[in-house]
């Protein structure tokens, strides 16, 4: 079973991630084939690509065999006069980012770095088509879940909800998606990178349409970052009831890094992944930030979304 952990950035994936990372069933990677593609390469991501592609769902990733391939050359061409992403990569470099990322954010936890390229070097070279492409990523995951000794494998993602059709259409695919108050998100992140929180306005727009289609969907279900941490144990059985997976856990949580998790508070801007350990789910989290000026001061604006099924609940 591959399962996508996904939510737009600082929605509170680092916990739920670390949670599902926590039992003995399962284990939780980053999605790296889906970050690398998209945060390294097409690097004004979370704030143009992900809306473009979510309100044109037609719109598709197109991996390459080399940067000879014309689609290549013209996406390039086109990329530079319209200036704006246009997601078509060659096969080595969505390889390379990928490892990279994995490297970087320590993520291999089970498996040596050395034996995942391995596992990834198996496959790569029997790519040759779109459809061949998603066939051996998911051969890929089978092998990593394998190693890890876990029936359940979970893919934290971030700002990826316009990946949801074609994940879903693969056998024993799931959907997990997390949900927080898009204020609250919107500071966290304007603290962190200096996100604009007109930005964010415009990516939780894209996210609140799009959720609204396929909320119903058997493949999808969705859990909200303040029910987690202060109604934990009806979050667990819902993602119980959704995936099969058991066991879960508020306590002694460990990272995707295979290290006891620690807290990314936003108050610590580019340090946040050396925040202080917090082996537990802390309640807190939610109230500090809703009882703030700045969330008095862009309460109003971001009242614009409450046109979505999404978010009524914050307005």
């Amino acid at each position: 079973m591959h399962i996508v952990l996904d939510g737009l950035s600082r929605s509170g994936t680092t916990l739920l991630s670390s949670i599902l990372n926590s039992t003995d069933q399962s284990v939780c990677y980053r999605g790296i084939f889906h970050e690398g593609l998209c945060n390294s390469i097409c690097r004004k991501w979370a704030t143009s690509h992900a809306c473009k592609a979510i309100l044109n769902k037609e719109k598709r990733i197109f991996i390459v065999n080399n940067k000879t391939d014309i689609r290549y050359v013209s996406s390039r061409y086109l990329s530079s006069f319209l200036k704006i992403d246009i997601p078509v990569i060659p096969l080595e470099d969505f390889f390379n980012e990928a490892f990279k990322i994995v490297k970087s954010e320590n993520q291999t936890q089970y498996i040596n770095f050395d034996e995942w390229i391995n596992i990834i070097n198996k496959q790569k070279h029997l790519i040759n088509s779109e459809e061949s492409f998603y066939q051996n990523i998911d051969i890929m995951l089978n092998k990593i879940r394998e190693r890890s000794n876990a029936k359940y494998a979970f893919w934290r993602w971030n700002n990826g909800l316009y990946m949801y059709k074609k994940w879903i259409q693969r056998e024993s695919h799931l959907w997990l998606m997390l949900i927080r108050d898009p204020i609250a998100a919107a500071i966290s992140r304007n603290k962190i990178w200096g996100t604009s929180f007109e930005n964010s306005l415009k990516i939780s727009s894209s996210y609140g349409k799009y959720f609204d289609e396929i909320k119903n969907e058997s493949n999808f279900e969705y859990i909200y970052f303040e029910d987690l941490i202060n109604q934990t144990e009806k979050c667990f059985e819902k993602i119980t009831k959704f995936t099969g997976l058991q066991n879960l856990r508020s306590h002694d949580l460990i990272g995707q890094d295979g290290e006891p998790y620690r807290k990314e508070t936003s108050d610590l801007g580019s340090q946040r992944k050396k925040g202080v350990l917090c082996n537990f789910v802390d309640p807190r989290t939610a109230r500090e930030t809703k009882n703030s000026k700045e969330y008095q001061k862009q309460f109003k604006y971001f009242s614009k979304l409450k046109k979505y099924n999404v978010y009524e609940r914050y307005f």
